[in-house]
């Protein structure tokens, strides 16, 4: 049988035991996945908690380390996700929105069906958002998405229910080194 589509591959997935040759890596040897190095997990934000008075604090706390220190989060009703991130991070009050006003908003959508040898095909190579925030929505249980912490090991991130994941891009990164005090100032 002859696939030609992702598409086709899902349908046909119950009857393979192996990827058909026109998705494998035209390479040598099977790529090298990163493995999970570190048994630390990905930080989750209740959104309703951020919102809500009185135990939004502790909420802010979790979102500003997740932030600084991680790049990445899972939050759960994400509506006003922007505002509460420039607080955390000790911005002004819509000062993203005003820098971002003409800004491109883009979607993507990318389908990886569950695969049985997942180390011989390529998803998306290691790298870093070119954008102020990227929201993910893992869906079908289909997971492999693995995050690189700070200190340079990778941390797989594992799916919630009715959670979304929050990167924080390139541009909020440059904006918030921005905003941060000079060592000098102190």
């Amino acid at each position: 049988m002859k696939l030609t589509s992702v598409q086709e591959l899902v349908k046909a997935a119950p009857r393979l035991s192996s990827i058909p040759l026109q998705f494998l890596q035209q390479t040598q040897t099977a790529l090298s996945v990163p493995t999970p190095s570190s048994s630390a997990e990905i930080p989750t934000v209740d959104y309703t908690l951020l919102a809500s008075p009185g135990s939004g604090e502790t909420e802010l706390q979790k979102l500003h380390s997740a932030c600084k220190n991680w790049g990445i989060f899972q939050v759960t009703l994400a509506s006003g996700l922007l505002g509460s991130m420039e607080e955390a991070l000790e911005m002004e009050a819509n000062e993203m929105a005003a820098k971002m006003d003409d800004g491109l908003q883009s979607v993507a959508i990318i389908y990886y069906p569950p695969c049985p040898q997942p180390e011989l095909v390529l998803g998306f190579t290691p790298h870093s958002d070119a954008t102020c925030i990227t929201i993910l929505s893992q869906v079908n249980g289909v997971g492999g998405l693995q995050v690189k912490t700070r200190d340079g090991s990778w941390v797989p991130v594992n799916i919630l229910p009715n959670a979304l994941v929050v990167l924080v891009g390139d541009i909020l990164e440059v904006c918030r080194l921005n905003f941060l005090p000079s060592p000098l100032d102190s």
